[in-house]
């Protein structure tokens, strides 16, 4: 059996053969090893979850992860943490007249919320949920993906080798958007089309006082049967709980 451990690690397993006569045949494997999926990688923060298509909150209660669950999207207040769950937010339907930039209704506040001080994490949404987000979100898919900031804390001892080939179907992310370059977004993983690294399906969104997530690597739906997607869950709430928006002054030169 392989040793429980409390925090990931990599181990080295041997394998030694030796008989009479024959020099003994050696070879080595590097493996990882998790511990099991417990709320003991979430942080002691309090965690508000919008779920309307009960797609995490099933697997949170199985695990004794203590949450509040959110009826409505505008029912957090603020406080904790908000995770929004798995294609939870939808443009609103019944409007056939075409609109010109960014809406002005409730899709925007969720921005007006960061800018406040929130701290959010959205998971795996689907292209309709565009207007919510800073970013629009591609078709794009991928089974490899690549960590661009390997001394971020969400990112610290992992490989590209993690990111890669995860359980299942082998996709680590689904509905990737392009890779941002404006200020304010940080692009902490990538991944490659024929353009280059292109995608980025986990970028880091300092707005105002608050920070948002948006996270479109399956870590929820691959929560159950992929490790690092757990291990990458954990490390996303905790950098939320610890997130302090950074102080200093703006300095402008122009002609």
């Amino acid at each position: 059996p392989l040793p429980e451990v409390s925090v990931h690690k990599r181990l080295t397993l041997r394998l030694t053969l030796e008989a009479e006569d024959v020099a003994p045949f050696k070879e080595e494997w590097q493996i990882d090893v998790f511990p099991p999926l417990s709320k003991n990688l979430f942080p002691a923060a309090s965690l508000f979850v919008y779920d309307p298509e009960n797609k995490l909150m099933p697997t949170l209660r199985e695990i004794g992860a203590d949450f509040k669950w959110l009826g409505h999207l505008e029912d957090w207040k603020g406080e904790g943490i908000l995770i929004i769950a798995p294609e939870a937010l939808e443009v609103e339907k019944g409007s056939e007249t075409p609109l010109i930039g960014k809406p002005v209704g409730e899709e925007q506040w969720l921005a007006q919320a960061v800018e406040k001080g929130g701290k959010v994490l959205a998971l795996e949404q689907s292209p309709s949920a565009g207007d919510w987000l800073p970013v629009s979100l591609e078709t794009q898919s991928s089974t490899l993906a690549f960590p661009l900031i390997a001394k971020h804390p969400i990112l610290r001892g992992i490989t590209a080798e993690d990111l890669r080939w995860w359980r299942g179907d082998n996709l680590v992310s689904l509905n990737e958007p392009a890779r941002p370059m404006q200020a304010g977004m940080l692009p902490l993983i990538v991944t490659g089309t024929g353009q280059g690294l292109s995608h980025a399906p986990l970028i880091e969104v300092r707005q105002g006082k608050g920070i948002l997530l948006i996270c479109q690597m399956r870590v929820a739906s691959k929560l159950q049967s992929e490790p690092m997607a757990g291990l990458l869950l954990g490390r996303m709430l905790n950098y939320l709980a610890s997130y302090k928006p950074p102080k200093g002054e703006t300095l402008v030169l122009a002609p």
